[in-house]
């Protein structure tokens, strides 16, 4: 039979879209009206001339207790079209709704644009084509909450579709949760169509999908807590309440609407905050275990405690034990001493070797495997008083059927500053580690490794292999560093005088020989040389310097030239073997190449040399030339591109 029945709305357009009863049996009902005209009690939240509203009646439905409006403040266009409506056990009131093309009031009606949104909103702004979620508290009277939530297009015209749903896809809970399905993604993907936004669908972390794989609409899914219910507090603990100490619990967190929470174990131990913590309790008894939630913003109840029950016992066996490989590498022979505590009574010990064997008693015999492999061992303790009974401990033994061997040799003494690298010989290692007597190590097979003391060293080679039966080898061997000498020279002049040659003086300390390099492809071995370069510039001189053992020393120096392009052949030499003028040599300074032909006066050409270090010493076919004046023609080219043509007479006395 029909009990009740009255109509809600004003003399223009007017809708319903919900009906909720709330805990005392108030009837809210939830809708549109175009015309600005629906009624607004006093002491509620409204925006004025807007066309969505919410009606409080009483549970006759007789009278208006509470009423107002919502939206942009145009009373000609609705905003949204409602989807969900809600009114939870605070007398909260939730409504979802999306914007669009509605086609209700003019051409722009169904836009949700400049519609009230508050400062913790999700989203602020909008394309008019998004989901609008409002939340006024009790009587009305607030705003609680407000948001857009949807992609961000901005497109022109009307053909795009936004965020909305086709039929009942909400579901709100007493609690103050939305669950909202939305149509999202429409028109695709982004780049999909000329009607896909480029903004996507917002979506967050952790979801089931994140990205849209449908060519049009795609099924979104939204949930919103408020958490403006009341506080309840829940705990669910395990994997058990009650056992051996230490006992290890993780607790659950259930409860609904809190914000914050702190735990007390009822053991002594600080408290937390954390929201599902994980307890360990070490002493025995009976602990009860609180959580506490609050939240300032709920109604009704702001707070609340739930309680559980720990039992912990301490009496308790603990099966331990210890191994030695008497002989890892064959016959396989392992010694077990049992470490087991027991403070109750007189407990039973069953081992099991991993190999089929078995033992009882504390303290077995040492036991011989017949081959290499891997062994699981394990003890059994049990006793009728522990609380926890029997227990097991295992340990995992591995004998491996190979053994590994290191080796290496080097020099009985080495220079200071020198490097050794051990010749190593290395058989089944996986891995080596040297120390050299100085601080330094190394892991490489090969190093090479440099002595600045002097001294007596012990290089130690550790070679090893976790799959070998015998695990690691290490040698030995003693090396000496000797002590070298110091390499030092001067040079003259230090500011370059042209075509002067370089005098060395060597200042080296415990030498017995030296090198030379003068920087411009040529040597010397002298103690002291003197060198005349070719050409002007500065050149890097390094000397060498070995001690009776060999040990080198070494120091290089900038060195000045001047060099100005000459050439000069004697007028007159005397070959007759007193060790003056015997030889008759073209001087000169920054040649390239020369040519030096010299003629008798027959015309005959006695002598030919393309390079200064060549002289004539006065024969010519193998017999001593006559006194006499010889011709010659030099022809010569310096090193700037320049030449030089002399032509001139040579006096040959004996």
């Amino acid at each position: 039979n029909l009990q009740k029945g009255t109509y809600v709305g004003t003399a223009n357009y007017d809708q319903v879209y919900g009906i909720q009863v709330s805990g005392d049996n108030h009837v809210y009902v939830m809708g549109q009206s175009l015309g600005g005209a629906f009624p607004v009690t006093a002491g509620v939240y409204s925006n004025p001339s807007s066309c969505q509203f919410v009606m409080k009646l009483d549970s006759n439905i007789s009278s208006d207790i509470n009423s107002t409006v919502f939206g942009s403040g145009d009373p000609t266009i609705t905003n949204i079209s409602p989807v969900a409506f809600l009114v939870d056990t605070c007398e909260n009131v939730y409504i979802s709704g999306w914007g669009g093309n509605l086609g209700i009031g003019l051409p722009t009606a169904g836009l949700c644009s400049g519609m009230a949104v508050t400062s913790d909103a999700v989203q602020g702004t909008t394309d008019g084509r998004d989901f609008y979620f409002i939340v006024l508290g009790a009587g009305l009277s607030t705003l609680r909450y407000a948001t857009y939530y949807g992609r961000n297009c901005s497109l022109a015209g009307e053909e795009w579709e936004g965020e909305h749903v086709d039929g009942g896809t909400s579901r709100f809970d007493r609690h103050g949760i939305i669950y909202q399905g939305i149509c999202g993604n429409c028109g695709g993907a982004p780049g999909v169509n000329p009607y896909s936004c480029a903004d996507p669908f917002p979506t967050t972390t952790g979801v089931w999908s994140m990205i849209d794989s449908s060519t049009n609409c795609n099924e979104a899914a939204l949930k919103i807590a408020f958490n403006i219910g009341p506080v309840t507090a829940a705990i669910i603990a395990g994997p058990t309440t009650n056992g051996c100490a230490p006992l290890t619990v993780n607790f659950t967190n259930l409860s609904n609407n809190g914000l914050s929470f702190v735990w007390n174990f009822g053991d002594g131990s600080p408290t937390t905050t954390t929201f599902s913590p994980t307890h360990t309790f070490t002493a025995s008894g009976v602990f009860t275990v609180s959580l506490h939630a609050s939240n300032f913003n709920a109604c009704f109840r702001t707070d609340d405690t739930a309680y559980l029950y720990i039992t912990v016992d301490t009496a308790a066996i603990t099966p331990a034990f210890t191994d030695v490989l008497l002989d890892s590498c064959g016959p396989y022979i392992a010694q077990f001493t049992n470490t087991s505590t027991d403070h109750l009574g007189t407990p039973f010990y069953q081992w099991y070797f991993g190999d089929g064997t078995s033992d009882t008693g504390f303290a077995p015999l040492p036991h011989t495997y017949t081959d290499s492999g891997t062994y699981v061992v394990t003890l059994v303790m049990s006793d009728p008083l522990a609380c926890k009974t029997p227990d097991s401990v295992t340990k995992t033994l591995r004998f491996y059927p190979f053994n590994l061997s290191a080796n290496f040799t080097i020099p009985d003494s080495i220079c200071v500053g020198s490097a050794v690298i051990p010749s190593t010989t290395l058989v089944n290692t996986a891995g080596v580690n040297w120390t050299f007597g100085d601080g330094q190590t190394s892991t490489s097979t090969s190093p090479a490794h440099i002595y600045y003391g002097i001294g007596t060293y012990t290089v130690t080679l550790v070679a090893s292999n976790a799959a070998a039966c015998n695990g690691n080898d290490t040698v030995k061997e003693i090396i000496k560093v000797l002590s070298g000498p110091t390499a030092d020279f001067s040079f003259v002049p230090t500011i370059p005088t042209p075509n002067v040659a370089t005098v060395f003086t060597n200042l080296s300390t415990n030498a017995t020989r030296y090198s030379w390099d003068f920087g411009d492809n040529t040597s010397s071995t002298d103690v002291n040389p003197s060198h005349q370069y070719a050409r002007t510039g500065t050149f890097k001189v390094c000397l060498s310097a070995f001690n009776a053992t060999n040990c080198p020393a070494s120091i290089c120096k900038e060195v000045p030239t001047d060099v100005e392009p000459l050439v000069g052949v004697p007028s007159a030499f005397s070959p007759n073997g007193d060790g003056d003028n015997d030889v008759l040599y073209v001087r000169g300074a920054a040649i390239a190449t020369l040519d030096l032909k010299i003629y008798n006066r027959w015309g005959q050409l006695v002598f030919e040399t393309t390079s200064k270090e060549k002289g004539w010493d006065g024969t010519f076919n193998g017999q001593p030339a006559p006194i006499e004046a010889y011709a010659y023609v030099l022809n010569v080219t310096f090193i700037d591109g320049t030449s030089k043509l002399l032509k001139g007479n040579i006096t040959l006395l004996r």
